[in-house]
């Protein structure tokens, strides 16, 4: 399994909702649920074939029981490196284990383009994975 996740907008249970590449953001602001899906992206992976094309591969991933979960954000650019933990949790956790969020606090350090490192961890078992550009925090102006 390669672990990915995309994003979850405007959800209102585990059937309603919008898939999103991104999770736009202003800098400055909070955000207390930041919903994103755990994918396996060995499953169903982007293709070129223009007769069954995937507008966000993989296929969710439903993590067992009592798993854990925690999101590093951080730079793309390593000059200027900054780094966030934070610490996951399931929204859903009987109806749909696949659906995690975070909270955005208005004094966490996070502007431009941030990468989004995910350590999921199910007993013994840890599995890592990236999503690069995940976060795009546009400056206050």
């Amino acid at each position: 399994m390669r672990l990915g996740a995309i994003f979850l907008l405007d959800v209102a249970d585990v059937n309603s909702f919008r898939e999103a590449e991104q999770f736009l953001m202003t800098a400055g602001d909070s955000y207390s649920a930041v919903y994103f899906q755990l994918r396996d992206m060995t499953v169903n992976p982007f293709t070129d074939n223009v007769f069954a094309p995937f507008k966000n591969p993989g296929r969710r991933y439903m993590p067992a029981v009592g798993a854990t979960l925690s999101v590093q954000i951080d730079t793309l650019d390593d000059a200027q490196l900054t780094a966030l933990t934070k610490t996951c949790s399931q929204p859903f956790p009987t109806k749909d284990p696949s659906i995690w969020t975070f909270v955005i606090n208005a004094t966490d350090p996070i502007s431009g383009t941030k990468r989004l490192k995910l350590t999921l961890t199910e007993g013994t078992k840890v599995t890592r994975g990236v999503v690069n550009s995940a976060i795009l925090a546009t400056p206050t102006t």
